[in-house]
């Protein structure tokens, strides 16, 4: 997926949405016009007119962004910071989370899977898959929906478990073999860290014109480390699904 199909889709969704929207605002104005009006009416009508705004302007945002995002696959475009990408959140119709680089090409996407009502615990347990820009996947998180002291994490054929250890004031501590991994936050950034060292980081703050072209400003920009292990990306990356998931922010 690129920028443009991204915003593409999502213009398509409310889109729907705002038709949906617009055929329930019909019919609550022919019930006004024919039936007797009380002020539960109203307020429905009321609602379903905030509804209305409020998907139009989505439907319109996302419109404007598609007509000037462009598709950077080119070779001779440059990608300003190969280890640098754009963090896009989406919760409708699903949780999803999108890095995307700066020429507008996605290269991984995290997605909330539904789980099964067979499943014995559903609604305990929040369910996350990590795939690559090819559409292959490459590990599974398990994310307690209360309780967040377990991560479980499964890749490559193995199962790994980050224990939690220490919590205080914007820092919190996970266990793994012997290693700690460090999450540091404050207002505008998350640092996360291995034995002291740096792993990757979400932060937003001033970002380059070019970038802005193709995405909001107000966007977070995450920097993973250069040399970074698989094993160790697979466990950044819960961990940044973690902070989202108690901070409902990045």
């Amino acid at each position: 997926m690129n920028i443009k199909e991204y915003y593409s889709f999502l213009k398509n969704m409310y889109f729907i949405q705002v038709i949906i929207i617009g055929i329930s605002a019909t019919i609550s104005i022919f019930i006004m016009i024919h039936f007797e009006i009380t002020i539960i009416h109203k307020l429905i009508f009321c609602l379903i007119g905030l509804l209305l705004v409020c998907f139009y302007s989505r439907y319109y945002y996302f419109s404007y962004r598609e007509s000037k995002a462009v598709y950077l696959l080119n070779s001779k475009e440059k990608v300003f910071e190969h280890n640098q990408f754009l963090l896009l959140q989406e919760t409708n119709p699903r949780f999803q989370l999108k890095f995307f680089k700066s020429n507008g090409i996605c290269e991984w996407e995290i997605s909330e899977v539904k789980m099964s009502s067979v499943i014995k615990f559903p609604y305990q347990t929040h369910l996350f898959e990590l795939r690559k820009r090819d559409g292959s996947m490459l590990a599974l998180y398990k994310i307690p929906r209360f309780q967040k002291s377990v991560l479980e994490i499964i890749a490559a054929g193995k199962k790994m478990k980050l224990i939690l250890v220490s919590r205080e004031k914007g820092k919190e501590i996970f266990s793994l073999n012997q290693h700690q991994f460090l999450i540091d936050k404050n207002s505008s950034k998350i640092q996360l860290l291995k034995d002291k060292s740096f792993l990757m980081k979400s932060e937003i703050g001033i970002m380059p014109l070019n970038w802005q072209k193709q995405f909001a400003p107000n966007t977070p920009i995450i920097e993973v480390n250069e040399k970074i292990e698989m094993q160790d990306f697979y466990i950044a990356v819960c961990l940044l699904i973690y902070c989202q998931q108690k901070y409902k922010k990045l």
